[in-house]
């Protein structure tokens, strides 16, 4: 079982970074979420920047991906990110990647 924390992940070009003033690698995106999920009932929307997973920086979605799958299902994570220009921080219930595609609700 793999983990998954509900939403699609998508890697920052060097140009969205530089407009968010962060450097290269600095974060992904939040592109979809899944309704219902932790990461949706603890805020986290599409358009956010995550920077951070249980204290260790988030450098690419495939990055992010790797960390989260690594985790059994049910464990509490820490998420880190923006929303907006604002700063979050959540404890996440990691979930089992589904074995489908996630529908858009």
């Amino acid at each position: 079982m793999r983990g998954w924390l509900g939403f699609v992940p998508q890697d920052l070009s060097d140009e969205q970074a530089a407009q968010l003033g962060i450097a290269a690698g600095g974060g992904i995106t939040v592109v979809n979420i899944l309704v219902k999920s932790p990461a949706f009932e603890s805020g986290v929307r599409p358009g956010d920047l995550i920077t951070g997973l249980a204290g260790e920086p988030v450098l690419s979605s495939q990055d992010l991906v790797s960390k989260v799958a690594a985790l059994p299902p049910g464990a509490l994570v820490d998420l880190e990110g923006l929303h907006g220009r604002e700063p979050y921080k959540v404890k996440l219930k990691v979930l089992e990647r589904p074995t489908r595609p996630v529908q858009p609700q």
